[in-house]
């Protein structure tokens, strides 16, 4: 009963293993790669020829130059040790002489120890979540938001953000000259009422404007509005 119950418990493991759609690996203690499934073969865009006579035959994590530069080698002997590691996303590139896909990788990874019944590990599962698109669409929207600061920095007119709890969050260098602001670093912590009660507010009729009734404050609840506003300093 007890043998039957280990085939049944391997082969769940071996179920769960396989359609994982995370990259799972399995590794001898001295770093040979004895198992991958399919995700991990898809990750890597590895073929059956590359993995039969590369990744299963040559490859050994001990020997990979981008595990060494990276710093991970210390943290698969700490999972050696009999620790699981959790290893924050980093770039990676396969060995060039591997055939497996070169592109550039971003993987957050989780190494855990199988250990035998003296505690020791017998081998180590290497599971990689690919965040590549996640990194990649982040970079991206960076520069993008660097380009339209650029744009709203050479603009004429003053351009300021306000979060819904009255902060500024950014300021062109001519609205931050017109709020009486030194500098960019002087907007975090800057509420807007504080800055605009330096002013009088007036619409184009020559009526007094409050902070509650300014295009802004009315964005910021929703409601949709077009005014001319003028101001002066107070005397």
């Amino acid at each position: 009963k007890q043998i039957q119950e280990l085939q049944i418990s391997e082969q769940r493991f071996r179920t769960l293993f396989e359609q994982s759609p995370v990259g799972n690996f399995v590794f001898s203690p001295g770093g040979r790669m004895l198992q991958v499934n399919s995700a991990g073969q898809e990750l890597f865009q590895m073929d059956e020829r590359v993995l039969s006579e590369y990744a299963l035959k040559e490859y050994n994590l001990f020997q990979d130059e981008a595990l060494k530069e990276t710093g991970v080698i210390p943290l698969i002997h700490a999972a050696l040790a009999g620790k699981a590691q959790r290893i924050a996303a980093r770039p990676y590139h396969a060995p060039k002489d591997s055939g497996a896909t070169q592109k550039e990788l971003w993987l957050n990874t989780i190494i855990a120890p199988v250990k035998d019944e003296s505690g020791r590990a017998r081998e180590l599962v290497v599971a990689h979540h690919d965040i590549t698109e996640i990194i990649h669409s982040r970079d991206e929207l960076k520069m993008s938001l660097e380009q339209l600061k650029i744009i709203l920095n050479e603009m004429a007119g003053g351009i300021f953000v306000r979060a819904s709890d009255n902060r500024f969050l950014y300021a062109n260098p001519r609205a931050i000259n017109f709020l009486g602001l030194k500098s960019a670093t002087d907007l975090p912590g800057a509420k807007a009422d504080q800055i605009f009660s330096q002013f009088d507010w007036f619409d184009e009729f020559s009526q007094p404007v409050t902070l509650e009734d300014f295009p802004s404050t009315r964005a910021l609840r929703g409601e949709s509005t077009l005014k001319k506003l003028f101001c002066r300093r107070p005397k």
